[in-house]
């Protein structure tokens, strides 16, 4: 019997919108991708919702001071329905693209991680709260922030245990989702694990989350099909996109596929190549989803008139 089949998306950095709107978004994101490519169909989705516990309330789709700290500046918005032209670079955009450069600098982090550390404090406060602090439960006991996030990731995966589980993790999120999947090796199977944007490949995450015995990581065991990590080129959070460099594989064979994509978010005129919302409507996401979501019934059929295309084929070549 064939199992059912669930995605499980995982946010990034930064206050969110409340969790059923954004939840919304993402599903719409990724519906808009499959209908790009032909392939509109229904499929299961569940956002892990974590911004809640870094931020008293989220933001407010109703606010309309854009000076807010409530105010939603990226809303999800079709690709075809942002038809302004593209600002040029600003000065302050070439001044954070140098600043980028600097704290991803492997060398940098290396000979002077101190740097790197108060850079990751005081610019990246919430990836540092994850990482580093503790916080306080009813009952006066510390536990690590990360553990708090964590369990919200772990509380679906149990939810859908037995199923076939694809998860897209986005930013942040894919942290969150290699620190999980590492943990609960022995516990669930995901099928696909997608990374989209991620920060995996920062010099400064990679000596975080090993191990000290490790002089590289590995691939969580859990995942046992594939693992692709997509990247834009212009997204700065998202350097090195060739995770394979830094992730060994798992006994299945699985390590990170690195694709270089084009990520095409853009509203009032303003790009952002780290958008959510852009990676989850590219053709290589979206063609993965269709592979996912597709009835085992049809990959027979397709398998079927593969063979019989190379059949033809030959007998055509004879």
């Amino acid at each position: 019997m064939a199992k059912n089949k669930i995605i499980i998306g995982i946010h990034g950095l930064g206050n969110k919108p409340p969790e059923v709107l954004l939840e919304d978004w993402w599903r719409l994101a990724i519906r808009e991708g499959l209908s790009g490519i032909g392939a509109e169909r229904d499929f299961n989705f569940r956002l892990v919702y974590w911004a809640d516990i870094l931020n008293e309330k989220p933001l407010d789709p109703d606010e309309t001071d854009k000076d807010s700290d409530y105010f939603i500046k990226e809303k999800y918005i079709p690709a075809d329905h942002n038809n302004s032209k593209p600002q040029e670079e600003s000065v302050l955009q070439k001044l954070s693209d140098k600043f980028n450069d600097l704290i991803f600098n492997k060398k940098l982090h290396e000979n002077f991680p101190s740097v790197t550390d108060w850079v990751i404090k005081n610019f990246f406060s919430e990836l540092d709260i994850y990482l580093n602090e503790k916080t306080d439960l009813e009952n006066g006991i510390a536990i690590p922030v990360k553990e708090v996030i964590n369990e919200r990731l772990k509380f679906e995966l149990k939810q859908h245990r037995g199923e076939s589980i694809m998860i897209i993790a986005h930013s942040m999120g894919s942290i969150i989702a290699y620190d999980v999947l590492t943990g609960m090796e022995n516990e669930i199977e995901i099928d696909t694990l997608i990374t989209i944007g991620s920060p995996l490949g920062v010099p400064y995450i990679v000596e975080k989350i090993k191990s000290d015995e490790l002089k590289k990581l590995k691939t969580p065991e859990a995942v046992k099909k594939l693992w692709l990590n997509l990247t834009d080129p212009e997204d700065k959070l998202a350097v090195n996109y060739e995770l394979n460099k830094i992730f060994l594989p798992n006994s299945s064979g699985v390590s990170p596929k690195g694709m270089l994509i084009k990520n095409n978010y853009e509203i009032n005129g303003d790009a952002n190549p780290h958008k959510s919302f852009g990676y989850l409507r590219t053709l290589e996401l979206s063609y993965a989803v269709k592979d996912f979501t597709e009835p085992e019934r049809n990959k027979l059929a397709k398998w079927l008139k593969d063979k019989l295309y190379y059949f033809k084929s030959f007998l055509g070549n004879k």
